[in-house]
């Protein structure tokens, strides 16, 4: 199983998003899920902004490492699911990969998302499918996760707060507390 969060540049949203996740999973003990992030407009090899360095070292997450990437075709096609920050996200990831809809979903999304029945014991992929596949609520711009980028440190750490809800919900859906990972 792999996700894949998507944002402009690789710099703040995406990656968060993406050390949320990693950082949920193994705090639940759960393997074979693959995460990474990418960005739409993306320099190659940049380090992530120093304020969403900073809000994620406050929450006991290390994101120093991590470089800035391109969204490449590739990356579309090779995750089980992709998250975008915004809708401008998702249209750009279908346009590099027009089958790529059905696999898509914003992150503020995942909480409100109507997801199909699985049983108890569904496999990560067939309980990301019931999110994919669910009934989506209706679009308005709060479900939007707004880039933090050249603003204050409280726009970061609010940023940081819609990225963990969503992270932490997406982990439920992949490893709910409690099942065989």
């Amino acid at each position: 199983m792999k996700v894949l969060f998507v944002c402009t540049g690789n710099m703040c949203r995406s990656p968060m998003a993406e050390a949320l996740l990693r950082h949920e999973l193994e705090s639940r003990s759960c393997d074979g899920v693959e995460v990474a992030s990418a960005g739409t407009w993306a320099a190659i090899d940049e380090p992530p902004t120093d304020e969403a360095i900073l809000v994620c070292q406050t929450h006991g997450i290390d994101l120093s490492s991590h470089r800035s990437r391109l969204l490449e075709r590739q990356d579309i096609e090779e995750a089980d699911a992709v998250v975008g920050m915004t809708n401008v996200h998702l249209q750009e990831v279908a346009s590099l990969s027009p089958h790529a809809r059905q696999k898509s979903i914003l992150l503020k999304e995942i909480a409100e998302t109507e997801m199909l029945p699985v049983w108890p014991d569904a496999s990560a992929e067939e309980r990301m499918q019931a999110l994919l596949s669910g009934l989506r609520p209706r679009w308005r711009r709060k479900l939007e996760v707004a880039d933090p980028i050249g603003r204050p440190m409280r726009i970061y750490e609010r940023c940081f707060s819609e990225l963990q809800g969503g992270a932490a919900r997406l982990a439920d859906i992949l490893c709910p507390e409690g099942s065989d990972p």
